[in-house]
């Protein structure tokens, strides 16, 4: 979002915790760039405006159904013309930590059905960088995964 805003940009951000917002907050404070940011549960909120670039990067929640709620508020956000980015763990990575057994984690197929009224213009399996707050956890550099979705709405 930092990225976003200093190429000038309008931000917005949600998040359900208030540390990640105060942390964003200051973060943005830092680089010297504005946005809204406001502590929001994505499941219920409802979006003020459309936006031309909706995204989600590691924040679903554990379940399915959870996350069928936030797909319908990213869905409710995305403008005529507006690009969706997604980007989460994918179910091979049951394998590689024990904190996601009890999570429901997306598979490409799956992210792919749940926004076919979009325009797909890239979904797959990607390799992503270990979460700082996770190497504790783990041994040696795993090989961590992500199922990707970059999709676009008609119009405009």
């Amino acid at each position: 979002m930092i990225a976003l805003a200093e190429l000038g940009w309008e931000v917005s951000g949600i998040d359900i915790t208030d540390k990640a917002i105060v942390a964003a907050r200051a973060l943005f404070a830092r680089h010297g760039v504005r946005g809204e940011l406001a502590v929001a549960d994505a499941t219920k909120w409802v979006p003020p405006q459309r936006y031309d670039l909706v995204t989600n990067t590691f924040a679903l929640p554990a379940t399915r159904e959870a996350q069928a709620q936030v797909f319908a508020t990213a869905r409710a956000a995305l403008a005529p013309g507006g690009t969706l980015l997604l980007k989460d763990f994918d179910p091979s990575m049951r394998a590689q930590h024990p904190a996601f057994e009890h999570y429901h984690l997306p598979s490409v197929e799956e992210l792919v059905a749940d926004f076919g009224e979009l325009e797909i213009v890239r979904a797959e399996v990607v390799e992503t960088p270990i979460h700082d707050h996770a190497r504790k956890h783990v041994q040696g550099e795993p090989r961590w995964t992500a199922a990707f979705l970059h999709a676009r709405r008609a119009g405009r």
